[in-house]
């Protein structure tokens, strides 16, 4: 599997929006013009290898606000809980851009 973190400012969280500061890894997603327009290319080469979204590759969203601490548990929260949950057993790749 593969693990994609972006950039720096490249995520967001609709909890944000309400004042919710409590979020995690699961509240965070890619902000669409930065999977479409930057991100897409490697997206689609991703596809074209054979890897499947949700499945074999995975977008990992992070609060840029919070400290590189945080983000580190969240990423292995979400390697945990996510990618290794439907890939047992299998070496996972990393691949970031900018503070990701």
């Amino acid at each position: 599997p593969v693990v994609f973190i972006p950039g720096f400012g490249a995520t967001w969280s609709t909890s944000i929006i309400t004042g919710d500061t409590n979020t995690s890894y699961s509240d965070w997603s890619l902000v669409p013009i930065f999977g479409n327009k930057f991100y897409g290319p490697l997206f689609g080469s991703l596809e074209n290898a054979g890897l499947i979204k949700d499945q074999t590759y995975f977008i990992f969203g992070y609060d840029f606000r919070k400290s590189v601490q945080t983000s580190a548990s969240w990423l292995n929260d979400f390697l945990e809980n996510e990618v290794l949950l439907r890939n047992p057993g299998k070496k996972i790749n990393i691949a970031s851009h900018s503070m990701g």
